[in-house]
């Protein structure tokens, strides 16, 4: 069902006249389009569209869903399980079917079609979100006020774990010193020259953007990033055209993921870092996570030889050996135990005490995703892709 197109009495074109007068009784609230990509996403995407529709949003809002066809897709069957919902009036399905030739993600492409559709309906507002996470009553509300208050060309807030989910992945999720999930702080203000400072990056699953930025950065949209940093390549090129997002931990949605620990993407992200970084050289965000992968590495190399050679210099020293190498396997587990309570500290959790063994695993999933797509200079094949997508 197609949505009739519709412009609203706040047109955001611009920053400096993002809001019209406050003395402006008749003012409306922006138009919004929210775009949802799918792809087999029948475990979550009903209750991802329940918790938009129920959206305490005083102006208009419609909702997109961007998948492929019934045959490449089985998202659409669990959606028709529910009485009216694709006939709801502020409901929109496009389906794109999926080339044969195409491998890995094609979620930006989604995104990329389901702004469109947005902008040909007249929204001054495209809000991104995933299926697999649930927004709470009051999330768009809360992020139009704070994107019209700031005059600013985007919002982008955080993913929170479910509030039922106390398993060790989800707190972990949350509260590792070495999250793959951003925090931000109260406010970080994103532009191409903080972009090197920025403690984390804006992730599609709550990101919102002005009509203005999304028609500048349209043709340059990374719709053909299939894996890896696709979130974050888009960010790069939004505020590469001059834009600022605000970047805040005072917006947020649930994850709805399955409750596990998604070593897979972590593999993904470091591939996708990696490209990322041979595409954009000039990126100081990516140059600065290259370096610290390559201090890592260099770190746990020299861990590794000191462990082997330890046995040999001792008895050459004529040093008791067991005494050696008590004494420097105790000092790594002090610095896992120190690194541990304050992981607990911060989870205020005492599962927090076994995060350091937990981020170990993942950076050096980590640096092994992007080790492998620097020993292919920087490309990778249809079968790492498929792997990447099955178990992410």
């Amino acid at each position: 069902m197609a949505i009739s197109e519709h412009t609203t009495s706040c047109d955001i074109s611009g920053r400096r006249d993002l809001v019209q007068s406050r003395g402006q009784e008749n003012e409306q609230p922006p138009f919004v389009g929210i775009i949802i990509p799918v792809r087999n996403s029948q475990r979550t995407i009903c209750q991802a569209v329940e918790a938009l529709l129920q959206q305490r949003y005083e102006g208009r809002f419609a909702i997109w869903i961007v998948g492929n066809t019934e045959d490449q897709d089985a998202t659409w069957q669990a959606l028709e399980k529910i009485d009216g919902l694709l006939d709801h009036p502020q409901i929109t399905c496009i389906k794109i079917t999926r080339p044969t030739n195409w491998f890995g993600r094609d979620a930006n492409l989604k995104r990329l079609r389901g702004c469109e559709a947005a902008l040909k309906a007249g929204a001054s507002l495209f809000a991104l979100i995933d299926s697999q996470v649930f927004a709470p009553p009051d999330w768009l509300a809360r992020a139009v006020s704070l994107i019209c208050k700031e005059q600013v060309d985007g919002i982008a807030g955080i993913s929170r774990r479910h509030p039922d989910d106390r398993t060790l992945s989800g707190i972990y999720q949350d509260h590792s010193l070495f999250s793959e999930w951003p925090r931000y702080g109260s406010r970080f203000f994103l532009t191409h020259e903080s972009f090197g400072r920025a403690p984390g990056l804006p992730i599609t699953a709550s990101l919102i953007l002005s009509r203005r930025a999304f028609s500048e950065i349209r043709g340059t949209w990374p719709d053909g990033c299939t894996h890896g940093w696709e979130d974050f390549l888009l960010a790069w090129r939004i505020v590469s055209r001059g834009f600022t997002i605000l970047c805040t931990d005072t917006i947020w949605v649930h994850r709805n993921h399955k409750r596990k620990f998604r070593l897979a993407k972590q593999l993904s992200a470091g591939s996708g870092a990696y490209q990322f970084y041979q595409d954009n050289p000039d990126c100081l965000y990516a140059r600065r996570l290259m370096h610290k992968a390559i201090a890592g590495s260099i770190g746990f190399l020299v861990v590794v030889f000191t462990l082997l050679l330890m046995p040999f210099t001792s008895r050459l020293q004529g040093l008791p050996v067991p005494y050696i190498m008590g004494g420097f396997t105790g000092l790594l587990l002090f610095g896992f135990l120190l690194l541990g309570i304050a992981s607990a500290i911060k989870a205020r959790n005492w599962l927090g005490l076994c995060f350091p063994l937990l981020d170990m695993l993942h950076i050096a999933i980590w640096i092994g995703g992007a080790s492998y797509v620097a020993i292919r200079r920087g490309h990778t094949n249809s079968a790492f892709a498929r792997f990447l997508i099955q178990y992410r």
